[in-house]
C-alpha cells in the first residue's frame, strides 16, 4: 500500500521508502490514513458558474479555454482589409464552423482584442464590494428557485445577468451577455422570475427585495 504525500511523492507503508510521484488529480477512494490529505473538489457549483460569466462580461479578461477563438479571430482578422467593429466580431465567433464552443460568455475580451471600434465601458464602482453582494443576491435567488420550482430546471445564467444587469441599470455591459432568443423559454424565465422577485419583497430569509439592491449598489457607486 502506498500512501501519497503533499510533496507529489509517495511512501511503501510496509517498507517506509519514499519515491517522487506525479501529481494525482483523479478522484479515488482512499484509506483513513490518507483522509487528511489534500482532494481535489471537482464539483459543480452554480453560483461559482455564474461568478465566472460575471467576471468575463465585466472584466474581459482572458482564460485557456479563449484560445481557440482568440487564434481563429486572428487569423481572420489579418486576413480582412476593412476595420472590424463589434458587430464584425459577434459576426465571426458565430459562423465559425471550426469550434465548437463559441465562447459567447467571452464577447467581452474578444471585442476588446479586435474590435476597433471597441469603447471600453464604466468600470463598476467598488468591484469587489459589488461582486461579493451580487453572489449573495444569486444565491438567494437560487434557494427561492428551489423552493418554489422544485421539479423544474434552474434558469439559464446568461439570461438571468441580463436581467439583474437591466435592473441595476449597467446597460453598457448587455452588449456583452448573448440574448435568449427562444421567446417560449423567455417568457418562463419572466414568469418565475417575477415570482422570484415577490418572494424576495416578503420574505427576510434572502438578501432582500431587488429595488433595495439595486439602490444599495447605486448608493455605493
Amino acid at each position: 500500500m502506498k500512501l501519497y504525500t503533499n510533496e507529489q511523492t509517495t511512501v511503501c507503508t510496509n517498507c517506509g521508502v519514499e519515491t517522487s510521484g506525479p501529481l494525482i488529480c483523479t478522484q479515488n477512494t482512499t484509506s483513513y490514513q490518507q483522509s487528511h490529505y489534500p482532494v481535489f473538489d471537482s464539483s459543480y457549483s452554480r453560483v461559482k458558474r455564474f461568478l465566472v460569466i460575471l467576471d468575463s462580461v465585466c472584466l474581459g479578461a482572458a482564460c485557456t479555454s479563449d484560445n481557440k477563438m482568440l487564434e481563429y479571430l486572428d487569423k481572420q482578422k489579418s486576413k480582412s482589409d476593412h476595420a472590424w467593429s463589434c458587430g464584425v466580431v459577434k459576426h465571426e465567433m458565430k459562423s465559425c464552423g471550426t469550434i465548437r464552443d463559441k465562447r459567447y460568455n467571452s464577447t467581452h475580451l474578444f471585442c476588446r482584442a479586435f474590435a476597433d471600434d471597441y469603447v471600453a465601458p464604466p468600470q463598476i464602482p467598488n468591484w469587489f464590494y459589488f461582486r461579493q453582494n451580487l453572489q449573495i443576491l444569486f444565491i438567494s435567488i437560487e434557494y427561492i428557485h428551489r423552493d418554489l420550482f422544485t421539479d423544474k430546471p434552474f434558469m439559464s445564467y446568461t439570461w438571468l445577468l441580463h436581467k439583474l444587469f437591466r435592473v441595476l441599470r449597467f446597460n453598457e455591459y448587455l452588449q456583452f451577455i448573448k440574448i435568449l432568443k427562444c421567446p417560449k423559454r423567455t417568457k418562463v424565465y419572466e414568469d418565475n422570475f417575477a415570482k422570484i422577485k415577490h418572494a424576495l419583497c416578503h420574505s427576510n430569509r434572502y438578501a432582500g427585495d431587488l429595488d433595495g439592491f439595486a439602490a444599495n449598489v447605486q448608493l455605493h457607486a
